[in-house]
């Protein structure tokens, strides 16, 4: 009898006053005789009435993320009125359907992403759409706005070779632990097909290049194994194209030079080999512009290049380019409006800051104004037109900071946040987020 008093009480002062939230759950605790200071440092469980299906959290499960609708109404500032109401038995009532409702939850108790594939769910098209107007009303907004991330994998650090990553987010300009590898990779290559990320090849420890590579899906968080290389490389280069991963050159664990290359497809989860370089070039640039790939600079195993050649996989063949005006290895290479822009790197004798930029279309080079840190090893990847050069070496130590080039502008800037860790010969890559999120 005294539960039905109190369930009654409840759905009274929910039903019937202006007290926010924690003040009715504390008249409820007291009447039922328990610890009457439930409130904002609590996390009391709570059942949730979705659609007809019970469903029980804690409070901290909703109102993890802020300025979201659950942690509204859970603040302690939400005035709960009549149109807020609890079932006959107290519990909240939530005006959702139950199917997408689990999903939402299980968002919210492991902060996985929620995936904007349909058929991730088993959703008929109209599902989906109600899906994802009702994840809007819980503050999921989906991010199809142009909205990119840089995430960034393995390297070196003084004295340890780097299975660690980590995910920069220039709009909030804020870095974000990733989940290990499963094998620490300096030197490795990486390329993004189909939303998942391919990490292929480097160096596990000295003079042990890997043949190995793995596949990270952001989605879930999760790695994966794919088939080995039938080379080892260790600094090698890589871009997609046709939904196949080409990579080039690198070294093996004889310390050789190479001039092959090979490609992988997951659809079949396969290799097969490419025709080799004009010459063989260890720690080169690689970039993809119009339906060619241009491998440029490097080293050959005595001496720094300026070389470069293109790769035209419709007839499997290569070709050469002019020089860069500088002889460069380690270098990295972003394309922006179909120009590639090779920026850092090594000249055989020195790190060096300057860069240029090489018009396939008009077959020459020009020079960019020098970053504002000597850098070699170090990784880009272009967001909205800027092109983000993180990490690298500056000729004494390992460098965490990062700056933007803006071509419109022709100029530098810093990244105002560095690196959790300081981290040259690392990889990456930018990934459109193609999920939903509380971020």
């Amino acid at each position: 009898m005294k539960t039905k008093i109190t369930m009654s009480l409840l759905l009274l002062i929910l039903l019937s006053t202006s007290f926010s939230f924690f003040t009715a759950l504390n008249l409820f605790a007291a009447a039922e005789g328990l610890d009457t200071k439930i409130g904002i440092n609590s996390d009391p469980i709570i059942k949730l009435n979705v659609g007809g299906e019970i469903l029980a959290c804690r409070i901290s499960t909703l109102t993890h993320f802020e300025n979201t609708y659950f942690s509204s109404m859970f603040s302690g500032r939400w005035q709960i009125d009549s149109n807020s109401e609890c079932d006959r038995d107290g519990n909240f009532f939530i005006d959702s359907n139950p199917k997408f409702f689990n999903f939402f939850l299980e968002a919210m108790r492991t902060g996985f992403h929620l995936s904007l594939n349909a058929n991730d769910y088993g959703f008929t098209p109209l599902e989906f759409r109600l899906f994802i107007q009702e994840a809007k009303k819980y503050c999921l907004q989906p991010l199809f706005e142009n909205q990119y991330k840089i995430y960034i994998f393995g390297g070196f650090t003084p004295d340890q070779y780097l299975s660690s990553g980590e995910v920069f987010d220039p709009a909030r300009n804020a870095y974000s632990p990733l989940p290990p590898m499963s094998t620490p990779r300096s030197g490795a290559t990486s390329g993004i097909i189909d939303d998942k990320i391919y990490v292929v090849g480097g160096a596990s420890k000295k003079s042990q290049p890997l043949s190995s590579g793995e596949v990270f899906d952001p989605a879930s968080n999760t790695w994966s194994p794919i088939r080995p290389m039938s080379t080892q490389r260790n600094n090698a280069t890589s871009s997609i194209l046709g939904g196949k991963l080409y990579i080039f050159g690198g070294h093996d664990n004889n310390n050789y030079v190479l001039s092959s290359g090979e490609a992988f497809d997951p659809a079949s989860n396969t290799w097969s080999p490419l025709p080799p370089m004009s010459k063989s070039r260890t720690r080169a640039t690689s970039s993809v512009v119009g339906g060619k790939i241009y491998v440029i600079g490097g080293l050959d195993g005595a001496h720094a290049l300026s070389s470069g050649e293109v790769f035209d996989p419709t007839n499997n063949t290569w070709s050469p380019i002019p020089p860069m005006s500088t002889i460069r290895s380690e270098a990295t290479a972003s394309v922006v409006d179909g120009k590639i822009y090779l920026i850092g790197g090594h000249d055989g004798a020195h790190n060096v800051s300057s860069g240029e930029v090489f018009d396939p279309g008009k077959n020459t080079w020009s020079p960019l104004p020098p970053m504002n840190t000597w850098r070699s090893a170090a990784a880009s990847s272009v967001v909205d037109g800027k092109i983000y050069l993180i990490g690298g070496y500056d000729g004494a130590h390992a460098v965490s900071s990062g700056e933007v080039f803006n071509p419109t502008s022709n100029s530098w800037s810093f990244i105002p946040k560095a690196m959790n860790l300081s981290r040259y010969y690392l990889t990456m890559v930018t990934l459109k987020s193609t999920f939903l999120t509380y971020e």
